[in-house]
């Protein structure tokens, strides 16, 4: 019988550097599916936006989005409910409104899941940096947009919600 030597020709390495990539490639498909995941407003998102909220100032918000269905609508859906019930309705316009240029302007200048852009230069709501510190306060990144030179919204704040980039 002949004894064989053990050689480990860099096996090991080879081991570790594929349980390397493995882990990488694990974390990557988690990103990607993290990615994936519709956006939405939990109980608990909701709850502390609302404490947040309970003195501050009220107006109107009317939420524009670029799409009527999928991910983007459900979100905007979302926020709409949760403007809702912090007290943040808009009368003239209580569901979503579906605004294909606002919101690919803002989009293509700002790039935050949510743009807040005030009625005017001359008129900006006294609301409008308390409902961004809310919505900053429970996750949702914001930006404020430059004003775009038209709003037929009144004097409402209009929050757009933005494609996931």
């Amino acid at each position: 019988m002949r004894a064989f030597k053990h050689r480990s020709h860099g096996h090991g390495e080879l081991f570790t550097a594929s349980g390397a990539l493995v882990q990488a490639l694990r974390k990557q498909n988690d990103t990607f599916e993290a990615k994936m995941q519709w956006r939405t407003i939990t109980a608990i998102q909701r709850i502390n936006f609302m404490k947040y909220l309970i003195n501050a100032p009220r107006g109107e918000v009317v939420v524009v989005c670029n799409s009527t269905e999928g991910e983007q609508a459900s979100f905007a859906f979302c926020l709409r409910y949760l403007l809702d019930d912090a007290g943040y309705e808009s009368v003239k316009n209580p569901y979503v409104c579906f605004d294909t240029w606002l919101a690919i302007v803002t989009f293509s200048t700002n790039h935050a899941p949510v743009t807040l852009q005030p009625p005017d230069p001359q008129h900006i709501p006294r609301y409008m940096e308390a409902v961004r510190r809310g919505l900053e306060h429970i996750g949702i990144k914001t930006s404020v947009a430059k004003y775009l030179g038209t709003n037929q919204y009144g004097n409402a704040l209009v929050l757009v919600v933005n494609e996931r980039n």
